[in-house]
């Protein structure tokens, strides 16, 4: 970044009426206009979080503690992409610190993180034409969350793992994860391609599928508190080849089975695969926190002044 960019970064950054929401709005707007000019019914909002080492900047202040004797602050992204896993732009950001100068409220929880990034999906989608999917690794395995309010054209798509009591509609039945998906009905295999262990790879999963009812926390009543709407679809990797080189590369102890919740139709099997289709794109917003730390950007080395 050459002196004179620098000098007027930082001015930008100075002006006493400038804020994140100033900076952001016009990419939102712009965002919003390619997700409206995109092909397909669908966006997907990929929610994330990374964090950022400034350890190395010994002057920069307010920053907190990341791990151990790191300091930087954290950063959570809402990434949008078109069905094809396109990025479209940003919808949201958020930036906090851990005793820093950016320290959330007190009695303010870290997993907030996920509602104030659907906040921004709701605030978006109740002016657009498309349907939107928030989307969450495990993470966002949050009860609140997946009750938190949608707009009408927002639909969750969550990635589960904790061991809550799961009632299957169509029997009944109250069980956990992984014990669930021996009661759900087969919806065959399907391949789809994610990002592991910095390539791509293709993935074989056979498919089960169903409506659930998740039960809350035990201090609450279930039949009050349970979620109504939702559905679970179970992902089991069955195999995994290099689409590059074809070779089969499936291992049995590193196979990953997905859990995911969602508020998605499943009634054929289309909709079940279009459900961990759209999963499997999430990894775009990772690969976009990568970019911003490699490459030409590095930023955890960019500074104003």
């Amino acid at each position: 970044m050459g002196n004179s960019f620098r000098q007027t970064v930082a001015g930008i950054f100075a002006h006493p009426e400038m804020n994140q929401e100033i900076m952001l709005s016009g990419h939102i707007q712009a965002t919003m206009e390619r997700a409206e000019a995109t092909v397909g019914e669908y966006v997907i909002a990929a929610q994330d979080t990374t964090y950022y080492n400034y350890s190395g900047h010994k002057k920069m202040s307010g920053l907190g503690v990341i791990q151990g004797n790191v300091r930087g602050l954290m950063q959570h992204n809402v990434l949008l992409l078109n069905e094809q896993g396109l990025p479209l732009g940003l919808l949201g950001q958020q930036y906090w610190t851990r005793d820093g100068g950016l320290d959330l409220p007190e009695g303010e929880k870290e997993s907030s993180k996920w509602l104030k990034g659907l906040n921004a999906i709701n605030q978006q989608a109740s002016q657009s034409s498309k349907r939107f999917v928030t989307v969450e690794d495990r993470e966002g395995d949050v009860f609140s969350f997946f009750k938190a309010e949608r707009k009408t054209n927002v639909d969750l798509l969550v990635r589960v793992y904790q061991a809550r009591n799961l009632e299957i509609v169509s029997s009944n039945i109250v069980c956990q994860l992984p014990d669930v998906s021996s009661h759900l009905p087969d919806y065959g295999t399907q391949r789809v391609r994610i990002y592991r262990q910095n390539r791509e790879v293709e993935l074989i999963l056979r498919l089960r599928a169903g409506a659930v009812n998740v039960y809350p926390d035990k201090n609450l009543s279930a039949n009050k508190h349970k979620t109504q709407g939702l559905s679970l679809v179970v992902a089991q990797e069955i195999g995994c080849i290099d689409p590059k080189t074809n070779e089969d590369i499936f291992c049995s102890e590193d196979a990953a089975t997905w859990y995911l919740l969602t508020s998605l139709p499943i009634a054929t099997t289309s909709n079940v695969q279009r459900v961990t289709r759209f999963y499997a794109l999430r990894w775009r917003v990772e690969r976009f926190h990568y970019t911003l730390k490699s490459g030409a950007l590095q930023v955890e080395k960019l500074q104003a002044r």
